[in-house]
């Protein structure tokens, strides 16, 4: 196909790979999307249009996103529908260059956008009093031109120099739109300036935008931490939600949708294709409703606009609650008590659970549907797991949410007991379904033969209707024993739900009856349940025990793995919570309604990750391997000739491949990293673990720095050097985990030798940065104790950089030769490497030839950096004991000691694995391979997960600021 014969020529668009047959009901939702984001939009131009007090810049600049949501709404429309309602995937080459040249234009505005909204933000926060002088309206005009000209000037050369390429290979595009990249592929000229400049634009624009975005939120961040009163904190950040969330939505589908392309190229074409639909669909959704959510002047005039009146609701307000009446019409809910400050930020990571459940379940339930393979009772009973959770969430968490965004919201009183029934009665029947498949996995192993004919699809659907029944005949004489009671107090109701004793309290007359039976009621359900499901596993591990074979053993309590994974998230938290409300009566209110939300709303986010990861044929639909996806079938693209036969190779197949050079290979492009050899069937097991390792460790060394940023009175040498650990810690886990979580969870076990020698420097220069911080702290304490009068004076800001950059320059000195002398090896036994990452020592042990240089530079590393640290610190803490010895009282020698409780701590955990990995080889201990692994996982990751808990505990001033900032409205709540 030549360029003078593009007049005739069709591109082939593509709908979700796979799911072909369900187009016509996939176009159901799209079209639904597409309205609303169009209607959201189109409603946000005219309320700042129709109201002269939102005539401002914050609000021109919203207009300006609405419209540039609304042009890529309308550029990804004509041909995403007539695909999925029609069948109509031909679209002519020159409407899809003009297709691929709106799109791109229209990203690269709405980036433009939330810039121009992160610089008004700025200028709000930084520059009050000029705010209306710096951004008026003839400089906001020439802003948006800008921005335009722009967007359009950069991506008019695409579509000229696209046209002008010759395409004569398939036709067949991977989107249901036209890209530059997707189109681009199709030509069969060199289109090496069309890569360039496209990788130009892309750098050009959303790279300097993202880089200018981050470094506003950096100067507002320093401004509000400069303002004197938390309140003003408060306020400040709070106008800044909206544009936040609107970022985050626009950059984290790309950010997903990148990392696929570049690490998960095992990553069904399916699951490619959804996140693509997020990245260009979901922000002109969803900024609108963010915006109005967010925005009280924007929510007003939409309410007033729908004639909702707020004066009409005026007398339920918290002023006025205190009823004389006994028909209540309507209850309060509060949220959180004591937390209201904090609600908009509790409401982010509900969202992102909310829409986990949401998403993470429906394709569960899409997968069951669709795959004929899986309607067995196993699956079935999963998918009512899955339906049950959507409807449980669902019934919470839209209230909790419109709470956190709005404030106290009002349920009238047929609402509430609605809501009451559903809650209790989906819960219930939860239970049931975890009974159901408790029993299903006690017939599967204890009456192999006789399961067929057991759990039949009528018994199934009997068993589907009993559950049902049960939970209806529970939970209705609870909402009659409500109906019977007169209310004469508050109609508040501090909670996110309506729930039973919630309401109950509420009432003047006597609430005996009511706890008497919702008491019974859970005891002779859900406790049932739960004593029945450990019946049951009772009998199937006195089954599974009594089979001859270890592997027969293994795989049969293997299929129980998930189920075990599902019924400990759920009876834990309900129980939990259970016993804390009866029990815990010094337990904060606030905590007591944050666990009764996890325990309704963590159960559906993590059951589909659960069964995801442990149950094969799910995982296989959804992220399919090159073996199961005709698509991707054959040999991986390498120039290894590896293969995907070698994915599942035992322990004894590698070491037998690592035995010899006599059929050695040139230094390969590619590695196979093989995760852990000999326990490639518990790699899902294993994932869960480092998964919340990884979340552990980030979440808690991300507090710490936050708190000694933040708090004033920290900024202290002992403190800033723990943020130094915090960074080191953070840095580490960063480096490890998620490639390893890759080929646990994606089978991404391949990577190239390039990254391969950056991430064997990053490693161990971060663990050599962790032991130098160690050392320093132990010289902190030695000052703190040695000259305390001096302490400030020594260990000055200027002296700590100099410490942290020789800890730094060290780290870079020992360790970059590894990657050097990595490179220089030409011929290795084999391409795969026995490990869950690149470790300098793996690499070399698989090298051929002498490598008697590379162990000696290796045992020269630990000796310069972690033996004389460690011999430091021993020096340091010898001198310690003894200035300590020397105090002639015992109180004052226990006080000098407490303060290096956690640093000691930190010291045991840090180099414990390592000296306990070298005494084993001095005294010819020698572990299992898969055992040293994941003991060479463990001293990489526990440090960083345990260094923030211990200083978080054992730290006075930092457990002060955790509770001040957790009860600073206990008193009010």
């Amino acid at each position: 196909m030549s360029d003078s014969n593009h007049t005739g020529i069709f591109f082939l668009l593509t709908g979700l790979p796979g799911l072909e047959a369900m187009h016509t009901w996939l176009s159901i939702p799209l079209c639904a999307l597409y309205v609303a984001s169009l209607s959201g939009n189109s409603l946000i131009l005219w309320v700042v249009k129709s109201e002269p007090s939102l005539h401002q810049p914050m609000y021109y600049f919203l207009s300006m996103l609405a419209v540039t949501d609304l042009g890529l709404s309308a550029s990804t429309l004509p041909t995403i529908l007539p695909i999925y309602m029609l069948g109509l995937r031909e679209v002519a080459v020159d409407v899809c260059l003009a297709q691929l040249f709106f799109i791109h234009s229209f990203s690269i505005m709405e980036f433009s956008v939330l810039l121009t909204m992160a610089f008004d933000r700025v200028v709000a926060i930084s520059k009050p009093l000029r705010y209306g002088t710096i951004l008026t309206s003839p400089r906001i005009a020439r802003m948006g031109l800008a921005i335009t000209l722009r967007s359009v000037g950069l991506h008019i050369p695409a579509p000229i120099m696209l046209k002008k390429l010759p395409y004569c290979r398939n036709f067949r595009l991977s989107h249901s739109y036209c890209l530059h990249p997707d189109v681009m592929k199709l030509a069969c000229a060199d289109t090496h300036i069309n890569s360039a400049y496209g990788l130009f634009v892309v750098l050009s624009t959303l790279g300097v935008d993202a880089v200018l975005i981050v470094l506003s939120y950096v100067l507002i961040l320093h401004t509000v931490l400069s303002l004197a009163s938390k309140a003003q904190r408060l306020k400040a950040l709070n106008t800044c939600i909206s544009h936040i969330c609107a970022v985050l939505l626009f950059y984290t589908p790309m950010i997903g949708l990148s990392m696929i392309h570049r690490f998960g190229r095992w990553a069904s074409p399916c699951s490619r294709a959804l996140l693509s639909y997020l990245h260009f669909l979901t922000p002109p959704l969803l900024n609108p409703i963010v915006y109005t959510i967010k925005t009280k002047q924007v929510r007003m005039r939409m309410l007033r606009l729908f004639w909702w009146n707020r004066r009409n609701f005026g007398y339920f307000s918290v002023t006025t609650s205190n009823y004389t009446s006994t028909h209540l019409t309507a209850f309060l809910l509060t949220g959180v008590p004591g937390l209201e400050d904090f609600q908009i930020w509790l409401s982010i990571p509900f969202s992102f659970m909310y829409l986990l459940a949401l998403i993470g379940n429906g394709l569960v339930m899409a997968v069951v549907a669709w795959d004929r393979n899986l309607h067995e009772p196993m699956y079935l009973f999963l998918a009512m797991l899955a339906l049950n959770d959507v409807l449980l969430c669902t019934v919470t968490v839209p209230k909790m949410l419109l709470i956190f965004w709005q404030g106290p919201s009002l349920s009238t009183f047929p609402a509430c007991l609605t809501q009451m029934f559903f809650v209790h009665a989906l819960f219930l029947s939860e239970s049931a379904v975890l009974l159901a498949m408790a029993f299903d996995r006690y017939v599967a192993i204890c009456a192999p033969l006789h399961y067929a004919t057991l759990l039949t699809g009528s018994l199934i659907s009997k068993v589907a209707l009993t559950l049902v029944a049960r939970s209806v005949a529970v939970v209705t004489p609870g909402v009659l024993l409500i109906l019977g009671l007169h209310f004469c107090r508050s109609n508040i109701i501090r909670h996110t739900y309506c729930e039973n004793m919630g309401i109950a309290k509420l009432a003047c007359n006597s609430i005996t009856l009511n706890s008497i039976y919702g008491l019974t009621a859970a005891l002779l359900t859900t406790g049932l349940d739960f004593v029945f499901i450990s019946l049951s596993y009772w009998v199937i591990l006195r089954t599974v025990f009594r089979l001859p074979s270890r592997e027969a053993r293994t795989k049969a309590f293997g299929t129980c793995g998930a189920h075990i994974c599902v019924i400990l998230i759920f009876y834990t938290l309900a129980f939990f919570s259970f016993f804390t409300h009866r029990f815990g009566n010094h337990v904060p209110r606030h905590a007591l309604i944050l666990l009764a939300n996890l325990y309704l709303l963590v159960p559906p986010t993590m059951n589909p990750i659960v069964y995801g990861v442990k149950t094969k044929e799910i995982r296989m639909k959804i992220f399919p391997t090159p073996q199961e996806d005709d698509c991707l079938a054959g040999p991986s693209p390498t120039v290894t000739g590896f293969t995907p036969s070698y994915r599942n190779q035992t322990l004894e197949q590698l070491m037998n491949v690592m035995s010899s050079c006599n059929n050695s290979i040139p230094q390969p492009l590619i590695f196979v990293l093989a995760g852990i050899p000999g326990l490639e069937s518990s790699h899902g097991w294993f994932s869960v673990p480092f998964f919340l390792v990884f979340v552990i460790a980030v979440i808690g060394n991300a507090t710490i720095l936050c708190i000694i940023w933040v708090e004033k009175g920290l900024h202290e040498p002992m403190f800033l050097l723990l943020a130094m650990l915090s960074v080191v810690d953070l840095s580490l886990v960063s480096v490890i985990v998620p490639r390893m979580l890759g080929i646990f969870w994606m089978h991404a076990k391949e990577i190239s030798f390039n990254v391969c020698l950056t991430q064997m420097f990053f490693i161990p220069s971060f663990y050599v940065m962790e032991s130098g911080v160690l050392s320093a702290m132990a010289f902190d304490r030695f000052v703190a104790i040695w000259h305390p009068l001096r302490y400030t004076s020594i260990l000055s800001h200027n002296m700590l950089v100099k410490m942290s950059l020789a800890i730094l320059a060290r780290a870079a000195t020992l360790l970059t030769p590894a990657p050097i002398l990595a490179k220089r090896l030409e011929s290795f036994q084999t391409h795969i490497i026995a490990y869950s990452y690149c470790a300098y020592m793996a690499v070399v042990q698989i090298a051929c030839g002498d490598i008697s240089d590379h162990i000696v530079y290796g045992l020269m590393v630990i000796v310069a950096s972690v033996g004389f640290d460690l011999f430091f610190i021993i020096l340091s803490y010898g001198l310690i004991l003894h200035a300590v010895f020397q105090i002639p009282s015992w109180e004052a020698r226990s006080k000098a000691l407490s303060t290096c409780g956690s640093h000691l701590s930190v010291i045991a955990l840090f180099y414990s694995p390592v000296v306990f990995s070298v005494l084993a080889q001095i005294l010819g201990y020698h572990m299992a391979p898969h055992l040293q692994i994941i003991i060479d996982n463990l001293y990489f990751l526990v440090p960083p997960m345990l260094n923030p808990l211990i200083y978080g505990a054992r730290t006075k001033q930092m457990r002060e600021w955790v509770l001040r900032t957790l009860h600073c409205h206990g008193d009010q709540g």
